[in-house]
């Protein structure tokens, strides 16, 4: 069972996965940026992945993903992104390759919890342009979700994927983590 697990920055997927691994330490979890960075040859570079051009990225990005789903794994959970979003412009990731999930999850969140989040975590995660204010930024991250969501929704009518959005609200990773549980475990079952 192969579930895709994405959400924007700051909702709350890493958080939840960690969970999940707590959990359920039989599920494999992979998160795409670590594995894909480790597999290009520099691994945890952002900067040197976010100048790899989209077109070439996307290539790059479909061939990784043909070796990770050649292996035989009971039950994967990628944590990944449906979009990205690198100094104010959103960027296509999604590749034909999403059809081999069985299973496409949409971690969402409250838009000012989310950015709460950005604006409290010390990574810096070059979501904004540098000049860019605090209402530009509120601006630019309120189209990137609802573009987000968008996209998700299209993957899964395109690929006729079931898919499931998970509400991360405040103070409810356990609650969060038995969703997405239950959701796997009703997908093996």
């Amino acid at each position: 069972m192969r579930a895709y697990v994405g959400g924007v920055n700051g909702s709350g997927k890493s958080t939840i996965l960690a969970e999940v691994t707590r959990q359920k330490p039989e599920f494999t979890i992979i998160h795409s940026v670590t594995a894909f960075t480790e597999w290009l040859g520099f691994p945890g570079d952002y900067e040197k992945l976010r100048a790899i051009p989209p077109e070439e990225g996307i290539q790059k990005l479909s061939q990784f993903m043909d070796v990770l789903l050649a292996k035989p794994i009971d039950i994967l959970l990628f944590d990944s992104h449906y979009l990205n979003l690198v100094r104010g412009v959103i960027k296509p990731v999604m590749g034909p390759w999403i059809k081999k999930f069985d299973v496409l999850i949409l971690i969402s969140a409250d838009i000012d919890s989310i950015l709460k989040r950005i604006e409290s975590d010390s990574r810096d995660r070059a979501l904004f342009p540098p000049e860019a204010t605090k209402e530009t930024c509120e601006a630019i991250y309120k189209n990137y979700c609802k573009q987000y969501k968008d996209v998700f929704h299209q993957l899964a009518l395109q690929y006729n994927l079931p898919s499931k959005e998970i509400e991360n609200s405040e103070g409810e990773i356990s609650q969060v983590a038995q969703e997405l549980i239950d959701i796997v475990n009703h997908r093996v079952g």
